[in-house]
Formats: structure tokens, C-alpha cells, sequence
């Protein structure tokens, strides 16, 4: 992480800490990296959050905005954070892959399954583009450095016969890209997010826009590549202008704490939201009903607290 990043974070997290702190009596306050703020992951994160802060007594959960699932994992490491939002990049971070040869992050651990993030291209409407490949020598949106959506739309690339180095990058959240298509300043989003419950800029920008899937060489060779990949097969009629049924691929959003956090903390945590599911699951992207039942899709290490909220549920 660059410094001005760092104090940027230093910043934001302590004016968080010092309002919370003053808001809750100065009790102890964790803190949880979610995203860019009004993504998905920033939006989600405060529903839990304040289901934790009602619910959970002694237990004060801030969020802090974040680039993403990349910079999640290193503000859990360096301990500004002790629980974020990520998707499977917190799974290459944790097997010492990609970026983490030299380094695995294994101090992460598994609280909880979310929902599923799934892959697709979005292009104008009027676009010639019908497929991956033939993005080459066009202006992409790939998603925010540091954030893990920029190293799924890498693996899609590669995967599809087209490395990075084929299109001219754009490193933009989604939100910002998908203003950036709607302007005709790219030529392509490669998206990664919920396919229900998407933010108002999404479903904006899908009104003048086309949705595309991947090809079966490409979802065979991401399947193939790392245990979190899932086909999807995306009905016709989901999204504007989409007669016909997308195949893609996705993986799961979880909720990741450090290891070193009580147990008793991390137990009662991932309980009161599994208690309050019928309350929470409307804000959950993606039409996904939380239940015990998922714990298999986390891929890391399950802490020792939420483990035994698991074997409570008869799930492990």
C-alpha cells in the first residue's frame, strides 16, 4: 500500500474510531474494510454493522471504505482492521498465491458465506462486441488497482485467449466505470457483482447496454484453475435487453476476521446475523438466503468462534 493510501486509511480510520468511540461510550470498537464507498460491499457492510451494533451487547463494528478485497487484506494484516469483506482474492492471499508467494496471509480466518459475485462483460447496446475476445485494442474497465475485482478481470482475460496487454485498461471501480460506458468514454466493464439488488447505477446503465457471458474454453479453464469458481448460468430476461440465458462463472463474498480475535466476540457475531437472516437477507445482493447450510464455500480456515456456531447448526 503507497503512503499517501496509508494516511488516507490512518485518516479515515481514526475519524471513524474517535466518532464511534464518542457515539457508543467508549467501548471497544472493531473495525471492518468493506469498498468503495456506494459500492456494494461499502452498502453491505453498514447492514451489518448495525445489525451487529443493535443486537450484539459490548460490541461496536465501524466500517471503513476501502478500494477493495486487495487492500482489505492489508489493512487486516497490518491490524487497522479486524474483519473485511472480500471475495476469492482473500483465498490466493491466504494459500500464499498471485501476489502473496513470498508472504501468505495466513492470520485469515472465516466467518461467514454472503453471496455470490458473479462474472460479466457489459458493453453498449449497440456494440459490435459479442464476446471477450473481441475486446482486444478497446478501452476496458477493469476495476480499481487493489481491488480483487481487477485480478478476476485479469484471469478473464487470460483465460479467454486475451491477456492485459491486449486492451487498453481502465482502472476504475464499477460504479465509475459504469458511468464511464454510459458516457462512451470505454468500450467495455468487465463487472463483477450480485446479479440481484444491484446498485442504482448499475440498473441505470444497463438500460442502454448488453450483457455477455464467457465462452465454454474460458469458463472450463477458470473452473479448472482454483477451487472458489462456480458456474453460473444467468436466466433469460435478468437483465435489460437479454433474450437468450448467460453462462459465466462466480465466487463467494465472505465475511473474514483475523485469527487472533476472541472467540466468544466472533460466536456471538456470526449467530446475530444468521438470527436476524430474515431481516438481513433483503439487503444481501443477489437474491441469496443466508443459511448455516453455506459454510462450505468458505475456503479459508473457519474461526474457532464461528466454528462453533457451525457445529451448533449441525453444518460442520
Amino acid at each position: 500500500m503507497g503512503k499517501n493510501s496509508l494516511l488516507r486509511v490512518f485518516v479515515c480510520l481514526c475519524s471513524s474510531l474517535i466518532f464511534a468511540s464518542m457515539a457508543w461510550g467508549f467501548q471497544p470498537v472493531y473495525v471492518m474494510a468493506s469498498g468503495n464507498m456506494g459500492g456494494t460491499y461499502y452498502s453491505l457492510g453498514g447492514i451489518v454493522a448495525e445489525t451487529v451494533n443493535q443486537k450484539v451487547p459490548g460490541v461496536r463494528l465501524a466500517v471503513l471504505p476501502s478500494s477493495g478485497s486487495g487492500e482489505n487484506v492489508e489493512l487486516m494484516e497490518t491490524g487497522l482492521c479486524q474483519f473485511g469483506l472480500m471475495d476469492s482474492y482473500a483465498v490466493m492471499a491466504y494459500e500464499g498465491k498471485d501476489l502473496y508467494y513470498e508472504n501468505p496471509q495466513t492470520f485469515l480466518r472465516g466467518v461467514m458465506p454472503l453471496y455470490p459475485e458473479v462474472a460479466r462483460v457489459l458493453v453498449s447496446k449497440g456494440s459490435k462486441i459479442s464476446s471477450v475476445r473481441d475486446l482486444e485494442g478497446k478501452k476496458v474497465v477493469l476495476g480499481r488497482k487493489g481491488s480483487g475485482v481487477l485480478v478476476t478481470a485479469q484471469q478473464i482475460l487470460r483465460f479467454s485467449g486475451l491477456g492485459s496487454d491486449k486492451v487498453v485498461p481502465a482502472y476504475l471501480g464499477m460504479g465509475e466505470g459504469l458511468l464511464a460506458l454510459k458516457e462512451g468514454t470505454v468500450d467495455a466493464v468487465i463487472f463483477v457483482g450480485p446479479l440481484g439488488g444491484g446498485s442504482a447505477m448499475e440498473q441505470e446503465a444497463l438500460k442502454t447496454s448488453k450483457v455477455l457471458g464467457l465462452d465454454d474454453a474460458a469458463r472450463g479453464s477458470l473452473l479448472g484453475s482454483a477451487p472458489y469458481w462456480r458456474e453460473f448460468s444467468i436466466p433469460a430476461g435478468t437483465f435489460p435487453n437479454q433474450d437468450e440465458e448467460i453462462k459465466t462463472v462466480g465466487a463467494w463474498t465472505v465475511l473474514y476476521c483475523r485469527e487472533d480475535l476472541n472467540d466468544d466476540l466472533v460466536y456471538r457475531v456470526a449467530k446475530t446475523i444468521y438470527k436476524e437472516a430474515a431481516d438481513l437477507s433483503p439487503y444481501i445482493p443477489g437474491s441469496v438466503t443466508l443459511r448455516p447450510g453455506q459454510v462450505q464455500e468458505m475456503l479459508v480456515p473457519i474461526h474457532p468462534g464461528a466454528a462453533r456456531f457451525f457445529k451448533e447448526e449441525g453444518s460442520l
